[in-house]
């Protein structure tokens, strides 16, 4: 247990320290009681003053992040679980998503949702909102990001996020998995992707299952809590590589699905033409 600790605490300096992402400036709230044994901060960044207002700052926004609060309050309009529940509710006139971050992998299973505390900014919770903040303001098509919340207790952190839910859109998964998707909205899938590399982003998750195509044929990118912003061109290309791979994968295991390479020529194309 103590050997796992340690090289996740290794790995995770090193990330942060040979890391060239790029960090907004987020507006940080220290919100403890005096004498709590966490310390929690709420982060925002300036794109959701709008959406927030003066009536949820300080401890009115953090209630919002306590599911017991919005279920005791019936402000939960639905849930859904994946590495754990998340609770769809509105806020203010927007419906917003809340997500506590869990561990993935072989470590989850000793430790479940507790980070190495590197500093605020360095919280996974943090990134996440500065990135997503990042690209929005670059015209890429992402959830906006709301708030977010970090609960520090000496050299660990807890953390969740809020984020605003993509209304009228289906999983690109599922359109594959049904029927298909015409040409045109391969084509967007393209410049999408192309928009992302624009603004120096790499999404290390980048696959089928986080895209969704909106009823208007508009492609939202979706997950940004595996992505940091690099320099140069050279990520680039294997980038999209993997989003290729994905394809491929679930074209193996589902028989009808609506892939094949001449698409992947056509997003290439359009890729290519931005």
């Amino acid at each position: 247990m103590a050997m796992v600790g340690f090289v996740c605490y290794v790995t995770r300096i090193y990330k942060v320290l040979n890391s060239n992402h790029f960090l907004m400036n987020l507006d940080v709230q220290k919100v403890s009681a005096i004498g709590a044994k966490f310390q929690t901060y709420l982060l925002s960044p300036e794109s959701s003053s709008h959406y927030l207002g003066d009536e949820l700052q300080g401890r009115d926004l953090l209630s919002v992040f306590d599911p017991q609060y919005l279920i005791e309050n019936n402000l939960v309009k639905r849930t859904a679980t994946g590495r754990g529940k998340v609770y769809f509710f509105d806020l203010s006139d927007i419906e917003v998503v809340l997500r506590h971050y869990y561990r993935g992998g072989l470590i989850a299973r000793f430790i479940k949702d507790k980070f190495v505390f590197a500093g605020i900014q360095n919280t996974r919770s943090y990134r996440e909102l500065a990135i997503l903040a990042h690209l929005h303001a670059k015209g890429v098509n992402v959830p906006m990001p709301i708030a977010g919340k970090v609960r520090v207790l000496g050299l660990t952190y807890q953390c969740d996020i809020l984020t605003q839910v993509i209304d009228n859109a289906t999983e690109l998964h599922q359109h594959l998995c049904d029927k298909g998707v015409d040409d045109e909205i391969w084509k967007q899938i393209g410049k999408e992707i192309k928009k992302l590399h624009k603004a120096q982003a790499c999404h290390y998750d980048l696959n089928v299952k986080n895209l969704l195509v909106k009823d208007n044929n508009d492609i939202v990118l979706l997950d940004f809590d595996n992505c940091e912003i690099r320099q140069g061109d050279a990520w680039k290309a294997k980038n999209l590589e993997r989003f290729k791979r994905s394809l491929f994968k679930q074209a193996s295991k589902h028989p009808s699905y609506g892939f094949s390479e001449d698409k992947w020529h056509i997003l290439t194309e359009a890729y290519n033409e931005l």
